[in-house]
């Protein structure tokens, strides 16, 4: 190639793609043959070594227990126990089968007289006690010899020993075949699991596991406790339990099943287990019917240091990179252009008519002609600059004026729809006349909100409800302008007497004003609404509510008085619902509490859930014998220290009042 470009592009790439490939092919070849040849290799040596450690202590235990099942004194003494003679040569013979066992112990059970004998090793004592299959911690027994013919392995807790132990459970029989008891012996879990599985290598463990997958060895001895205690299979800790994904669980179990009908003698693969990854090695110790599963952090096992090899290659070979193309910039590019860079010095201090000669044809040769090109420029571009600078500083100011005028327009508006949606709202005096106490906590989301509260006068008697409107901002405050025209026309047309009437006449309105009937609309509102009808003279009120429920506090008691589940107004609701009416007392200084579910969907707290009905409801009885003004303020705090630094989620209307009575 003729040109600098050229020359440069193909210099740096044959570099980049010779060493690049070397020291890429050097590193994955290495890093990969490392983990998995060494870890695989280390994995199978170390799952045979531990079956080889764990057989030889367990087979040991099993040869021994089977012989004591098959001793002609012991069986004959199971048969015979109350005979003296019996007795003393079985006893003789159970000391001497105990010298032999590992933890110096034995037990035995007749089937007979459902006597269960227990040497203690650390007591020096023979104990014994009576099975029963109404006692769960007998169950061992009775399953043995519904389920065993020969032998089984057992983790269990001894009720006699107060320990846990992986018990050898041989069946003894009679010259008919017939089961006549169980004996053996017991491994201590806490020394066989420092011994056996307990690993003293880093990134290393061991596990024993039954054909269902259940830990029946750990070095997490919470696993092996759990398991000894609960008798139910269901409820035991697993593998399968412990691993995170579906995958690894088929291959274990497909990896079991190959071991258990003995096509392989090793299985390894990768597995995920409480959340780290292990290369595993699995076998099978058909003797005992147990899988030791031996688990490898190759992270651990494969230290750093074992990579410094590659690692120094890596290095040594980008620094060669670095230093190749080093050079190749200096002879290549760097010298021709030194005299371009001490003439873009004089440019920067100012000297724009510089003009270098061109004496070359290749790309340093076009870059000096663009040279003189770009201060040709710069010396115009100076000299109109300024005028340039002054017009688009015009031009921008011009649009944020803009900019600012139309958010003003909107934010203006936006207040002047709460002024009009707040004069709808009753005035405190009427509420004054007509309430012996009340407060009004209204936190709307935004600016505007779709939640608000109505009254109404109906002679001696009056209606107040807290509404809630689907939405919230200005959607939100256009259906409450709608709903309130609606609630009054209802009022006008109807009688007030029936609580439950005017919120199906509203359901029924609403689904028209908005037609909710056109198979088109895709917008579905509605409102949930809680109205009581107050009668004064009567000291009592009539609650209908569509969505909302009422909270009665007699001081002492809290009540929740459920409105009808169907909303009002929704496509969803039915035109013909016809709505329920609830009529209790309100006399003397029964406070009565009207809520949207602004407050009770408040997430908050430490995991960051709703408020819920139970706080709520809990909050309201702390706080009932206190004035209405206080307890308005009270909620409010404590909705804010729920709250925390959680955003608010919806508009909140809580209203608590003290109806007047005339006493």
């Amino acid at each position: 190639m003729k040109t600098l470009k050229g020359k440069f592009i193909l210099i740096i790439g044959l570099v980049y793609v010779i060493i690049g490939s070397l020291t890429f092919a050097t590193f994955y070849l290495g890093a990969d043959r490392i983990i998995r040849n060494f870890g695989t290799k280390f994995a199978v040596q170390r799952s045979l070594l531990e079956k080889n450690k764990i057989l030889s202590v367990i087979d040991r235990e099993v040869a021994l227990a089977l012989k004591l099942a098959d001793d002609p004194v012991l069986k004959r003494w199971c048969e015979n126990e109350e005979d003296p003679t019996l007795r003393e040569l079985a006893f003789e013979q159970l000391d001497s089968y105990r010298q032999t066992f590992r933890e110096k112990s034995y037990f035995i059970a007749a089937v007979k007289s459902k006597r269960y004998y227990v040497y203690d090793a650390k007591e020096q004592k023979l104990d014994f006690t009576l099975l029963s299959e109404q006692n769960p911690a007998d169950t061992w027994f009775f399953e043995t010899l519904a389920k065993v013919d020969s032998f089984a392995l057992n983790v269990d807790y001894s009720r006699i020993l107060h320990d846990i132990r992986v018990w050898v459970n041989a069946v003894m029989k009679d010259e008919h075949g017939r089961k006549i008891g169980v004996g053996g012996t017991g491994i201590d879990i806490t020394d066989f699991i420092d011994e056996i599985i307990r690993s003293k290598d880093q990134g290393v463990s061991t596990i024993l596991i039954d054909r269902t997958g259940a830990i029946q060895a750990h070095e997490n001895r919470e696993y092996v406790q759990h398991n000894a205690s609960v008798k139910d299979e269901a409820r035991k800790i697993t593998l399968y339990s412990l691993m995170d994904n579906e995958e690894d669980r088929a291959q274990v179990a497909e990896s079991i099943d190959k071991l258990t009908s003995e096509k392989s003698d090793v299985e390894t693969f990768f597995i995920s287990l409480e959340k780290n990854r292990y290369l595993a090695a699995a076998t099978y110790m058909k003797g005992i019917r147990w899988y030791n599963v031996v688990l490898v952090d190759v992270s651990q096992v494969i230290k750093f240091i074992d990579f410094l090899p590659i690692i120094a290659v890596i290095v040594l070979s980008l620094f060669s990179m670095l230093v190749i193309i080093a050079v190749m910039l200096n002879h290549v590019v760097l010298k021709p252009l030194a005299m371009l860079t001490e003439a873009s010095r004089r440019v920067s201090r100012g000297e724009y008519g510089i003009s270098l000669p061109v004496t070359r044809q290749d790309e340093i040769g076009q870059l000096t002609a663009s040279f003189n090109v770009m201060t040709a420029t710069i010396l115009d571009s100076t000299r109109n600059l300024e005028s340039r600078v002054r017009d688009r500083t015009i031009e921008l100011s011009e649009a944020n004026k803009q900019i600012e005028e139309a958010q003003k327009q909107v934010m203006d508006s936006i207040n002047y729809a709460r002024l009009i949606q707040s004069s709808m709202l009753p005035e405190t005096s009427v509420l004054d006349e007509r309430l012996k106490d009340y407060f009004i906590l209204n936190l709307p989301r935004d600016i505007l909100g779709g939640d608000f509260y109505y009254f109404r006068n109906a002679g001696e008697n009056f209606l107040l409800a807290v509404i809630d409107c689907s939405g919230h901002g200005v959607p939100g405050a256009l259906i409450t302008m709608t709903v309130n025209a609606v609630l009054d026309h209802i009022v006008d047309r109807l009688s007030a007497d029936d609580p439950a009437r005017l919120l199906g006449e509203l359901n029924f309105l609403m689904r028209r004003t908005l037609h909710h009937d056109a198979s088109n609309l895709l917008i579905d509102s509605g409102v949930d609404i809680g109205l009581c009808l107050c009668l004064p003279a009567q000291q009592k009120v009539v609650f209908a509510g569509a969505g909302l429920a009422l909270y009665r506090f007699d001081g002492k008691e809290l009540t929740e008085i459920r409105g009808d589940r169907r909303r009002a107004g929704y496509k969803g609701s039915a035109e013909g619902h016809r709505y329920t009416n609830h009529e209790l007392s309100a006399g003397g200084d029964i406070r009565l509490y009207l809520t949207t579910d602004g407050i009770l969907d408040q997430g908050g707290g430490p995991r960051g859930f709703g408020l819920g009905r139970q706080r709520f409801m809990d909050l309201v009885k702390s706080c009932g014998s206190l004035p209405m003004t206080e307890q308005a303020e009270v909620y409010r705090r404590k909705l804010d220290e729920y709250r925390g630094d959680a955003p608010q989620r919806d508009d909140i209307l809580f209203l608590g009042f003290v109806m007047k009575t005339g006493e």
